[in-house]
């Protein structure tokens, strides 16, 4: 009987530390800003985790699709596109590798707000602003009061491409 009660205990204790070290795993899966900071210069990173910015963010944030939102501060309808050479189009310009992290207290000091959200799944949802490649990255669709995206990870610093394709798309497809 204490042969089984003995052997029972240490099944348990093994799960326990299986489960542990799995947890341990899936903590990097946000933004640890003290270990990003060991790779920040001038309040900017090209690094998340000590990993680089794109392989990070395209990890975490696919954006595949066959349909892609675009919703604009303060209109209630998105702008809906299916067709698949423009949205291969879109996710060809995101380009994560020219992404860099803008550490919190940074020395960017951007006036405005988001003016696009991009929603390509229900995993990945890109706020920028209208004139200037900067903005964050989170899930869902963008509440209409407040919008907000969930989860939304710091700001980044994104490449011009990708704000001309989304400009360019919105104007192509918004209905009018």
């Amino acid at each position: 009987m204490k042969k089984k009660l003995l052997i029972l205990l240490l099944a348990v204790a093994c799960c326990l530390a299986l489960v542990g070290c799995g947890q341990q795993e899936e903590s990097k899966d946000y933004i640890d800003l003290d270990e990003t900071a060991k790779d920040v210069v001038n309040g900017l990173s090209e690094k998340i985790n000590g990993i680089p910015v794109g392989e990070y963010l395209s990890k975490k944030y696919p954006l595949d699709s066959e349909e892609v939102n675009i919703y604009i501060y303060g209109t209630y309808y998105p702008t809906v596109i299916t067709d698949e050479t423009a949205i291969k189009e879109l996710q060809d310009s995101v380009d994560f590798n020219s992404w860099v992290f803008v550490m919190p207290g940074g020395p960017q000091e951007v006036l405005g707000g988001e003016a696009y959200y991009v929603k390509f799944n229900e995993q990945t949802t890109i706020a920028i602003y209208d004139d200037l490649a900067y903005g964050y990255i989170g899930h869902g669709t963008p509440t209409q009061d407040l919008f907000n995206i969930e989860d939304g990870e710091a700001y980044f610093n994104m490449n011009d491409e990708f704000l001309q394709k989304i400009i360019e798309l919105n104007d192509k497809y918004r209905e009018k």
